[in-house]
């Protein structure tokens, strides 16, 4: 029951095709991510600024002869489209009557469920005169029909269609979209003109909806929850949607209709920006502003404009676009008013401006802020969200004038549950010119991945958990803040409490070439031991019996390890740190600060009690803090080290002045620290093949002269131990040797610290 209850909440598939009958579901769905540095100021032209429609079109491959008419009729087992009361569903078996279509020539025929999405680990397994029939892509919300629709037509039967596995089901409206070389009975209300422009690899297509739902500039959260409940309604017999047609030549008769690439069908509203008032659905959001999109630099869509944007994956090209609209799953193609033609090539993708927020003076925590805020959407493609077209809202903040400083860090900061990019936040290494970004979370997950099937009609069996947010996040770094502001990308940090604690664990730990500091407040790091976990993971990837699996394919553009799904890894111990960090010991993560309460009443210290023995145990760079201040437990903020990827740091375990977390969770003290009162120098470092040095000491805050602890040299550069291989150390006069282990971790046990600097010198044995 609660995983149905969580789906309410899920994914922005819904405002570009998928279902929903819940309002609050519905304004989730525009909201929950390639980059670049767009020229958002670039051109005004719709059209993309191409000069002659037919200019440089490559030869015609033999069109397809114009019929003499064309339509999509609907065929549906209730009141829906132009042939109600056609099909009847039972337990095994869809039968269509096709008798209206004799003799017609079928092009394209979809069946469409209508049903409401939820999750089901089987999914749908239809077949006609045994083939299968396939989800349409790339949507992935009804099936493709055509052949068994024209074999039925040839022979001059009936369709039938066996049910293998029913999947989600069928709604009351469940139909069969037939194109044809038959007019239908009844007019469909054009779009008018379609307008398409391109831009860093992406195409936006824009066009006017017919009769929108709403006609000002902006409107509530509340009003937008009651249009949308009935715009994205799958199941209703007048269900209204807008499909998009893309062809290298111009769209002047039926048969450019019928060469046209289908590129995909979405739903009413698709110009407003209800994701960026985040997830939360509480009554407190209820009178709160949603905006249209932006098409351009500061410039939002006129209301009543849909907007969808395809990213380019192929060689540079010239195309056309248009848009048809359809009511009851049928399409009138009268008038056939395409898109000038548009020059298209690859690219990281357009981040437009929405709009600017200036800021001098008190502010937040500072009574002396001098800052920008720059508020961004991105649309992110399949790889950085299970389904296309899907805009994404950003925050960047731009310390600004005497603020600013050259080759500036990063921070990046991970909201907490119920929270959104514009909320309240700490500014970490503001003081430094940090630049900062925020984003909203929709599939709430922690920030780890949701499964390829939410949203949609695949069976869960059928796919991966994939980390959509991270790579989201990674193209807006790469692609478009380190080129907007040349940050330097050695000093990124991650940082977050609550859910955005739980984030910085899952996404940081797992992305060690990327972040050089990691900062969470009480997060949880096993999921199938936290039950709050538990209850929002399994939106993502489906109840621990599932053995969803986990891939990363779009991540290895930005370096790291393939996961395959051949590879046979579960999501539910990927994301386990106890799991992640002994498979990957001999890759040390990036050094972090994180706190969690004994006595939390959201995330089970049990857990946390885990997740600490397991990054002490295999050698991470870490400090841990704990104690009696429940969800608030706040982690050190290290300002006294400024960390870089490239450089070096030391992993501390085994301090005498650390408190000791006993040998169960239940033994802990309430109180305590690892870690806390060790310092060193990141200035004092020599990292080359032959040497290893680093000033290390105790914070005179301990309370104590001396102290012990093990050290392992962790994130070097140059000085990379071997398996196996013997190494001389020395500090302060004193001096011996230690082996690497088999995964070339090398650890100095026991060295003695004071609260003088000493320099710690390894060489090989």
């Amino acid at each position: 029951m609660r995983l149905r209850l969580f789906f309410v909440l899920i994914l922005g598939l819904y405002a570009c095709g998928g279902d929903s009958d819940n309002p609050d579901a519905a304004l989730d769905a525009m909201s929950d991510s390639s980059g670049g540095d767009t020229a958002v100021d670039g051109s005004e032209d719709a059209t993309g600024g191409d000069a002659e429609p037919d200019a440089d079109l490559p030869p015609d491959p033999d069109p397809t002869p114009a019929p003499a008419e064309l339509g999509t009729h609907s065929f549906s087992a209730g009141a829906s489209g132009g042939h109600p009361g056609t099909m009847s569903v039972t337990a095994t078996t869809i039968t269509v009557d096709l008798s209206a279509l004799d003799g017609a020539t079928v092009y394209r025929a979809t069946l469409d469920p209508r049903a409401p999405l939820d999750a089901n680990r089987q999914g749908y397994r239809l077949s006609a005169g045994g083939e299968a029939l396939e989800l349409r892509a790339p949507r992935f919300l009804s099936f493709d029909a055509t052949s068994a629709v024209q074999a039925a037509l040839e022979a001059g039967t009936s369709l039938t269609i066996q049910i293998e596995s029913a999947g989600q089901g069928f709604g009351p409206n469940a139909s069969l979209d037939i194109l044809c070389d038959r007019a239908i009975g009844a007019d469909v209300p054009d779009v008018g003109a379609t307008s398409a422009r391109h831009e860093a690899g992406d195409t936006m297509v824009t066009f006017d909806e017919v009769s929108p739902a709403h006609d000002e500039t902006s409107w509530t959260v509340a009003e937008w929850r009651t249009a949308a409940a009935s715009a994205f309604d799958e199941t209703r017999a007048d269900k209204s949607r807008y499909r998009i047609y893309r062809l290298w030549r111009p769209f002047d008769d039926f048969g450019d209709i019928i060469d046209a690439e289908l590129v995909d069908e979405i739903a009413p509203l698709s110009g407003w920006n209800a994701q960026e008032n985040g997830r939360d659905a509480e009554e407190d959001r209820a009178g709160d502003e949603i905006r249209m999109l932006p098409t351009s630099r500061d410039t939002l869509a006129a209301p009543g404009t849909g907007i969808y944007v395809r990213r380019h994956d192929g060689a540079s090209d010239d195309a056309y676009y248009l848009v048809s609209h359809t009511v009851g799953g049928e399409e009138d193609f009268s008038a056939l008013n395409g898109s000038e033609a548009v020059s298209e090539s690859e690219g990281p993708g357009m981040t437009i401006r929405s709009r600017s927020e200036r800021i001098e003076g008190d502010w937040r925590f500072s009574t002396d802020m001098n800052i920008r805020f720059d508020f961004v959407v991105r649309w992110s493609p399949l790889g950085e969200a299970n389904v296309p077209s899907t805009p994404y809202n950003y925050r960047i903040g731009i310390p600004q004038e005497e603020a600013a400083r050259d080759n500036p860090p990063v921070s990046i900061f991970l909201h907490a549950f119920n929270g959104r990019y514009s909320d309240w936040t700490s500014w970490r290494q503001y003081e430094e010119g940090a630049i900062l970004i925020t984003a909203n979370l929709q599939v709430y997950n922690s920030y780890t991945g949701y499964h390829e099937a939410v949203g949609t009609r695949k069976g869960w069996d059928n796919g991966t958990v994939q980390p959509y947010f991270w790579a989201r996040m990674l193209g807006v770094l790469n692609d478009y803040v380190a080129n907007e502001h040349s940050v330097d990308l050695d000093r990124v940090m991650l940082y977050g409490d609550s859910m955005g604690g739980a984030g910085t664990m899952f996404f940081g730990m797992r992305s060690q070439h990327v972040f050089a500091h990691l900062e969470a407040g009480v997060g949880n790091s096993i999921p199938a031991e936290d039950l709050t976990f538990e209850f929002t993971g399994i939106g993502g990837w489906g109840p621990l019996d599932w053995e969803s699996k986990f891939s990363n394919e779009q991540l290895e553009r930005f370096g790291y390890p393939v996961v395959r799904a051949a590879d046979n890894v579960q999501a539910w111990d990927y994301f386990d740190s106890r799991w992640f960090l002994r498979e990957n010991r001999e890759n040390s993560i990036a050094f972090i600060s994180f706190a969690n309460g004994t006595n939390d009443p959201a995330i089970a210290w049990p857990q946390a009690w885990a997740n600490a023995q397991a990054v002490a145990t295999e050698r991470m760079p870490h400090r841990f803090v704990w104690g009696t201040d429940g969800h608030g437990q706040a982690a050190d903020n290290m300002r006294e080290v400024a960390f870089r990827r490239n450089q070096a740091v030391p992993a501390f375990t085994n301090s005498s002045i650390d408190d000791n977390l006993g040998a169960s969770p239940e033994a802990a003290p309430a109180t305590g620290q690892r870690n806390r009162h060790l310092r060193w120098s990141q200035e004092s470092i020599v990292d080359t093949a032959e040497s290893f040095e680093m000033e290390l000491w105790i914070d005179e805050a301990a309370g104590v002269g001396t102290a012990t602890v093990d050290v392992t040299p962790r994130r070097t550069q140059a000085f990379t131990p071997s398996a196996g291989a013997s190494y001389n150390w020395s500090i302060d006069g004193a001096s011996g040797s230690a082996d690497a282990d088999s995964d070339g971790v090398l650890t100095i046990p026991g060295i003695e610290l004071s609260t003088s600097p000493r320099t710690l010198v390894i060489t090989p044995g």
